[in-house]
């Protein structure tokens, strides 16, 4: 998978911070992927770490509407 990937992460989902703390997402937001683990996805310059089978892979062209 490229860098310059990027995820949706749906409302609900629970996720881990760097500091282990675990929150669930208030609202549905877009990350840039930081990096790519077997089962994990850390996003947001490594800030947030979300299981892989909870995030969306987007392709550049869905989100270009955004820049």
């Amino acid at each position: 998978m490229k860098k310059n990937t990027w995820v949706e992460v749906l409302e609900g989902t629970t996720g881990c911070t760097k500091n282990g703390d675990t929150f669930e997402m208030g609202e549905t937001e877009i990350f840039k992927v930081h990096a790519i683990f077997e089962d994990e996805v850390v996003v947001h310059g490594g800030a947030f770490t979300f299981k892989a089978h909870d995030v969306h892979m987007i392709k550049p062209a869905d989100f270009a509407w955004m820049r």
